[in-house]
């Protein structure tokens, strides 16, 4: 190849032709020298396999059975094989009453019941829903278009509250009685508690 020459190279939509100049020589130069840096800086040896070296790894590979075992029904003892078979016949149940550990299967359904209505939240902390042991959860929406309040438990200020903007919920998964208090004008909390 020398410069003026017409090469075709490989691309995206079959074949290229291009025209070899001084600058495609000089880099393609480049590339291989930088090529030969990377593999001499790497420490890489570049020693081709040799026979020895394939009759090591044969040598090797030939006594595997040795550590690992034949699968077989009586695997080469003192082998990984037979000691995991060792392990596997060891771990038996024997039909009995035992009671080897508790498991409780639950089936999940819907609550079988439903509670839902609106409270003001004002000046002062108050209920927006009652204790209740069998309660599985309770959806609490702002509908104020403009006006936040605070919920929690206990006496709710707006320093202990959890904010709740104009026009949103939370989902409580409590028993306990959930209170509320406004931000700075009365707004309407709607509820809607889930309960066995």
């Amino acid at each position: 190849m020398a410069v003026g020459d017409r090469v075709q190279n490989p691309d995206y939509n079959g074949y290229s032709t291009h025209e070899v100049t001084d600058e495609n020589i000089a880099n393609g130069l480049k590339q291989a020298a930088q090529l030969v840096k990377i593999v001499s800086d790497s420490g890489a040896s570049a020693s081709p396999a040799t026979e020895a070296k394939q009759d090591t790894g044969n040598t090797s590979l030939a006594s595997i059975d040795t550590k690992f075992g034949q699968v077989q029904a009586s695997p080469t003892a003192n082998t990984l094989l037979a000691r995991l078979k060792d392990l596997l016949t060891g771990i038996v149940l024997a039909p009995s009453t035992n009671n080897i550990g508790d498991v409780d299967v639950l089936t999940l359904k819907g609550a079988a019941n439903l509670a839902n209505g609106q409270v003001t939240a004002g000046t002062t902390s108050a209920e927006v829903v009652a204790l209740r042991a069998t309660r599985r959860s309770v959806l609490i929406r702002n509908t104020d278009p403009a006006n936040s309040a605070y919920v929690g438990t206990g006496t709710v200020s707006a320093a202990n509250g959890f904010l709740l903007k104009a026009g949103e919920s939370i989902t409580i998964e409590t028993t306990a009685a959930v209170n509320s208090i406004r931000a700075t004008s009365d707004v309407t909390l709607a509820y809607c508690e889930v309960y066995d």
